[in-house]
């Protein structure tokens, strides 16, 4: 018996918006049944371009998606299995979010009693808000109320664009838990987001996107681990920065007050405490560092102005 193919596999998918801007250069990538992947790059990478792709929001000039094995087209029927947030919703200002909800659930020919509205009034958490009219929310409360829409019907995959945008830290949190929760009930995910530390906290797996490619995907373990960092705090910032300067296999020193980051290029954490200590300095703390946002660093440079 053949295996079943994956909820989201994206083969040499291409977009071209003139002659100038490549966003989406062959990107290849599959979503594995029950995985939460975490789609990463700087700004400019084509991430929501190719997540409009994979909804068929947009078409490719070249490549395709596959959705549980049928070839995503503009209405394709397998998209009912799709839960997403990826452009804003579009909600009627005038109406309530609740019957927003409802409305746009009927429109796609469903009972609203198949809905599991309970699920994603949990997700949403809007309370009485629901019966206030839509133009009356503020951004935190349309992202919401999208996200609760994203996940009617309890979908086998969802498609999230930077889900907690506009949140304050308790509703992200709350976001968060849910995505999690999902996930544990059988729900895959791909999750595109500017917060390393979300992906990190939430994703099981993540991909690198820079300039429209793939860079590497991977378990976000696996990933964390490509790097070696050390963050020390010493007695004598300018004097250990000397120090190691001349130490081989140290590839980077860089400010972290009150400390210094390290990279390690083939050097060990002992030899550079070693090389400290040689050279008069103090050493307070030694932190091995393998945090998500150092390889993101690492794969893709520094794209600040």
């Amino acid at each position: 018996m053949s295996a079943s193919p994956p909820p989201l596999s994206i083969e040499k998918l291409t977009k071209r918006f003139d002659k100038q801007v490549l966003a989406v250069d062959g990107l290849d990538l599959v979503v594995e049944e029950g995985q939460v992947l975490g789609l990463l790059g700087p700004n400019g990478a084509g991430k929501t371009t190719s997540l409009r792709m994979i909804l068929g929001l947009i078409r490719p000039q070249s490549g395709r998606t596959l959705v549980f094995g049928e070839e995503i087209l503009p209405g394709s029927p397998v998209l009912q299995k799709v839960g997403s947030l990826v452009d804003n919703p579009g909600f009627v200002p005038h109406l309530s979010g609740l019957r927003n909800l409802q409305l746009w659930w009927e429109a796609g020919g469903r009972r609203w009693a198949q809905a599991d509205l309970d699920g994603a009034l949990e997700v949403a958490d809007l309370g009485t808000a629901l019966g206030r009219k839509y133009r009356t929310y503020s951004h935190g409360m349309r992202q919401r109320l999208g996200l609760a829409q994203a996940v009617l019907g309890r979908p086998r995959l969802l498609i999230l664009d930077e889900p907690t945008s506009g949140l304050d830290p308790q509703q992200m949190r709350h976001i968060r838990e849910a995505v999690t929760r999902m996930a544990r009930s059988g729900t895959t995910v791909l999750l595109s987001s500017h917060l390393l530390s979300e992906v990190e906290e939430v994703c099981t797996h993540a991909a690198v996107v820079d300039k429209g490619r793939l860079v590497t995907t991977g378990s976000v373990s696996d990933l964390t681990g490509t790097t070696r960092t050390v963050y020390l705090e010493v007695s004598d910032l300018d004097l250990a920065r000397h120090a190691l300067s001349a130490l081989s296999g140290v590839t980077a020193v860089e400010d972290r007050p009150p400390g210094l980051l390290v990279t390690l290029g083939g050097a060990e954490r002992s030899e550079v405490v070693a090389a400290l200590v040689h050279g008069g300095v103090g050493v307070e703390t030694v932190q091995a560092r393998h945090r998500l946002e150092d390889a993101f660093l690492e794969l893709v440079g520094d794209h600040s102005p």
